[in-house]
């Protein structure tokens, strides 16, 4: 179809070498119906790790299943990484999970990026994007987005041991 390679569409899934648990949205099919582009995805029964953490409550003080899940996060995005993709708005929001929350899912790259240096400041949510991502008070110039979602994977643990946000904004100095 015109305006549509549905064949030469990214593939960003990836799986746990050790043991095989699914660790980014898998894609299990994709078409095109008219000019749109559709992609069929797992069912996360779970719904996203922001209401796992603030409405269900299901890892505050359970040190063992923060330290599984987060490992598993930790994974997929290695996994982006050595692929060369940048997801550029990693957040609770965009990680997905199982019911019981024991098993995580990467999603929602929308803002992804095959380049790992950038001037593109303020790509992003507020509450998890690194002092240079902001780049409100000093200009750096470029920066990079590998190390911007390892900010922002510090900020997704302090969220899952604490269950909130470290802050508004973070400090650029």
């Amino acid at each position: 179809m015109p305006g549509t390679d549905v064949d030469n569409m990214p593939d960003f899934t990836g799986r746990s070498i050790d043991d095989g648990r699914l660790l980014l949205l898998d894609s299990l099919g994709c078409g095109a119906f008219g000019k749109h582009v559709y992609v069929v995805l797992n069912l996360c029964d779970g719904g996203d790790l922001f209401s796992a953490i603030t409405e269900r409550n299901l890892y505050f003080g359970n040190d063992a299943l923060i330290k599984s899940v987060f490992l598993q996060i930790l994974d997929a995005v290695h996994h982006c990484h050595t692929k060369g993709v940048y997801h550029r708005d990693l957040k609770p929001e965009n990680i997905f999970c199982s019911k019981d929350g024991a098993t995580m899912y990467i999603g929602d790259f929308g803002l992804a990026t095959d380049k790992e240096i950038t001037k593109d400041y303020g790509c992003g949510s507020k509450f998890y994007m690194s002092p240079e991502c902001i780049g409100k008070e000093i200009v750096l110039g470029e920066f990079s987005n590998a190390r911007s979602d390892i900010w922002s994977l510090g900020v997704v643990l302090t969220n899952l041991v604490s269950g909130r946000n470290p802050w508004d904004l973070a400090p650029s100095c």
